[in-house]
């Protein structure tokens, strides 16, 4: 048995890119994945696992299938955390907003990180020397329509925090972020995706196909935060480890992972 499951619910229904009209439509054709949330519970009924950790978009947390789950996780004798929290708030180069929760059995203290002082910045440390990885958009009726909306997701040289990438980057839609040079569009390559959510040794070579490659990073956690996220679960199992089944060796350590 593990001590903690990690689950990165990618429920589409709550994300702000997605329009009412769409979502409901969802409900009828059954394509809906609002109700994955019943799932999660009936793994954590199957593995009985002490802590568990859940990942969404920030409207998530709002949501009446949050509190169902927060719900079903008291019920199950779980102490419940929940939080949304900016990767720009550590040290990430975007803006990426999560709610996240983290449930446990364990007595011991837990707390979420708190935000550091920023030391990057996106455009001088990733972009301004990669700008030949910069793919040139011709400017379009769907570009067109994101200046007209109030969607836009343009950023410009200089920028300190680039906006979320999502996993439609390379479907170039209104909702694709776009880099703006001299009057002309440009979206980022995969690699400068991954640079930008702090990926640096991912293998995306069993796939050759861009699109795919970008749905991936565009669906990824931003590292940093992710990070500190995690040094604060192996802190809360590492409290109850040493209250409860003391360590003898110091080198003892669990994986941040």
């Amino acid at each position: 048995m593990g001590y903690n499951i990690y689950l990165l619910l990618r429920v589409n229904d709550f994300s702000s890119l997605k329009n009412q009209q769409d979502r409901d439509n969802a409900v009828i054709s059954l394509d809906t994945t609002a109700d994955m949330f019943f799932e999660a519970l009936r793994l954590l009924d199957d593995c009985l696992s002490p802590t568990i950790s859940f990942e969404n978009v920030a409207l998530f947390a709002n949501s009446i299938e949050c509190q169902l789950l927060l719900t079903g996780l008291v019920q199950r004798g779980y102490t419940v955390h929940k939080t949304v929290l900016n990767a720009a708030d550590f040290n990430g180069y975007t803006n990426r907003k999560r709610c996240y929760i983290f449930a446990s059995t364990l007595p011991a203290p837990f707390s979420w990180p708190t935000p550091v002082p920023r030391t990057v910045h996106a455009w001088n440390d990733v972009l301004r020397s990669n700008l030949d990885q910069l793919k040139r958009i011709k400017s379009t009726s769907t570009i067109e329509k994101a200046v007209e909306s109030t969607r836009e997701r343009f950023t410009y040289p200089g920028i300190d925090i680039f906006p979320t990438l999502t996993k439609s980057q390379f479907r170039y839609t209104k909702d694709s972020v776009y880099v703006v040079l001299d009057g002309e569009y440009y979206v980022p390559s995969v690699q400068l995706m991954m640079e930008l959510m702090g990926i640096n040794d991912f293998d995306l070579s069993f796939t050759s196909l861009e699109e795919l490659r970008a749905e991936i990073i565009g669906q990824s956690v931003e590292v940093p935060m992710h990070r500190s996220i995690s040094a604060q679960h192996k802190a809360h199992l590492l409290h109850y480890h040493q209250q409860h089944r003391p360590i003898k060796s110091p080198s003892v350590q669990l994986p941040l992972w």
